[in-house]
């Protein structure tokens, strides 16, 4: 499966099913799971090109299904539930050769950013993740966004820089995501493949 940008948790789990070792695909990156939901509208979504040197701008992916199925979680699911939607969209959080801050990852509109969120309620560049660094795991920070950043339920101070845990909700003005490590993303494959028998 060589295009990222088109990745959903459901055509991740065929992969793997098919004896894709998930660590080949993700290669050490943690993910952002992007949530379907009627809030979205259209919002697009592009990750990195992964190394693969393009001489023309990558795609976009329009936030959907693949497949033409439903477009949005059945109200009522439980949380883990509308995170393991087969038809969310994953990002790898790797960075992007487009993306001149080398020690981020950015999170915005704007086409540039290493995930890129289509939406016109997220600020162009809206966010940062900070890949760990001097024994520290991942950090997240708000750019002073217009309508801005969530973490698991709590509105988040403008640059100030919050510590990230496997599983975490982050929010970005209405745009929820999951930040998931291999074996969080395991798991929640491991749940869509058994809906699937």
């Amino acid at each position: 499966m060589e295009d990222r940008d088109a990745w959903t948790l459901g055509g991740l789990a065929q992969q793997v099913g098919a004896g894709v070792a998930l660590e080949s695909l993700l290669r050490g990156s943690p993910v952002l799971i992007v949530r379907l939901g009627d809030e979205l509208g259209s919002p697009r979504i592009n990750t990195p090109s992964q190394g693969v040197k393009q001489k023309s701008p990558l795609r976009d992916t329009a936030l959907g299904p693949a497949d033409g199925g439903a477009t949005t979680v059945a109200k009522g699911v439980s949380p883990l539930g509308e995170m393991a939607f087969p038809g969310n969209r994953v990002a790898s959080l790797e960075k992007s050769s487009r993306n001149p801050f080398s020690s981020m990852i950015t999170v915005g509109r704007a086409a540039n950013n290493d995930v890129w969120l289509k939406a016109g309620q997220v600020s162009k560049i809206h966010a940062f993740l900070f890949p760990p660094a001097a024994g520290e795991g991942w950090v997240l920070q708000d750019n002073g966004s217009t309508n801005g950043t969530r973490l698991d339920g709590v509105a988040l101070e403008p640059k100030a820089r919050v510590p990230l845990a496997p599983g975490a909700e982050i929010e970005f003005a209405g745009v929820v995501t999951h930040f998931l490590d291999e074996p969080g993303l395991s798991l929640i494959l491991g749940m869509i493949a058994g809906d699937d028998d």
